[in-house]
């Protein structure tokens, strides 16, 4: 998939019935058809009822463990739904971008550039939150708990997590601390370019600086930095999000053999009376055309 170009974007244009003049169509049934890849939609909204762990399977001794285990999946549950809405912020922004650029709105292109920003900013430092609270858990010293735990989910949710995100914690130290990063001399020297890089619309050579460089596409944002010498970046989009709710999957389901029977129940319960109804898979729009209702 390829970032938008003036050509695959010329039917934006129609034509005004008196003036035959070109103008951009900025309804918003057309706008996605003619974008046509914003057609992710998340998976329906799925409730994890929160991991609880039968404090009458363990020992008193690690009931202060279980006590953190179950926040730290829930707060991870809260970074899984706050990096998604970071996405749908980017997708929102990027579309409003081309309907303003087209209509010649320069100031509502930067606004839009912006909240890109924003979203590229946020999902980093959520991310790598994520990923903090994954540690805390990992960390955990509850030998008991941990003998009863199926310890190859957890293990599967580390490495997807590593596969997906291997620069989140480099990409976050330039998201939230630019400044701290060009300081002085020395931390700046610390941070540019060791050797000559290129990305999809970045080149660069040795000694360069690089801080919330963006490429923003239709269904996704890579957001970059140079730290620590070299260029990383990330990726935010609906299916890395999707990822992240992978990963929960996993980590809520090691600690999954520690619940008791009632707590199975109504989580199962709690599922099937939130099961999507039926769709018509072959004509929709994108989940989050709700935004631009006008």
């Amino acid at each position: 998939m390829h970032p938008i170009s003036l050509r695959s974007l010329n039917d934006l244009f129609v034509s005004d019935g008196a003036s035959m003049e070109r103008r951009p169509d900025t309804s918003l049934e057309h706008l996605l058809r003619t974008l046509g890849n914003l057609t992710h939609k998340p998976p329906f909204p799925a409730i994890m009822a929160t991991v609880v762990i039968d404090r009458n399977a363990i020992p008193a001794e690690e009931r202060g463990a279980a006590d953190s285990i179950e926040l730290n999946l829930h707060l991870l549950q809260r970074n899984a739904e706050e990096f998604r809405q970071a996405a749908y912020l980017h997708l929102f922004a990027y579309t409003q971008k081309v309907l303003f650029d087209h209509a010649h709105a320069g100031e509502g292109v930067r606004h839009m550039i912006d909240w890109m920003k924003i979203a590229g900013r946020n999902g980093a430092i959520v991310g790598h939150s994520f990923y903090r609270l994954m540690e805390a858990i990992n960390r955990t010293k509850a030998t008991q708990i941990w003998a009863k735990c199926d310890l190859a989910k957890r293990k599967a949710a580390t490495q997807l997590f590593a596969l997906e995100f291997p620069k989140i914690a480099h990409v976050r130290l330039s998201a939230a601390h630019p400044g701290e990063l060009i300081k002085n001399p020395e931390e700046s020297a610390k941070h540019r370019s060791k050797q000559a890089f290129a990305t999809p619309g970045l080149q660069a050579g040795t000694n360069a600086f690089v801080e919330a460089y963006m490429r923003g596409y239709n269904d996704r944002l890579h957001f970059g930095c140079t730290v620590d010498g070299e260029y990383v970046d990330y990726e935010l989009s609906p299916k890395k999000a999707d990822v992240l709710d992978s990963v929960l999957a996993h980590y809520q389901r090691t600690f999954y053999p520690l619940e008791n029977a009632t707590t199975v129940q109504q989580r199962e319960l709690l599922q099937r009376s939130a099961a999507p109804p039926p769709q018509d898979q072959t004509n929709h729009l994108p989940w989050w055309n709700i935004l631009l209702r006008r």
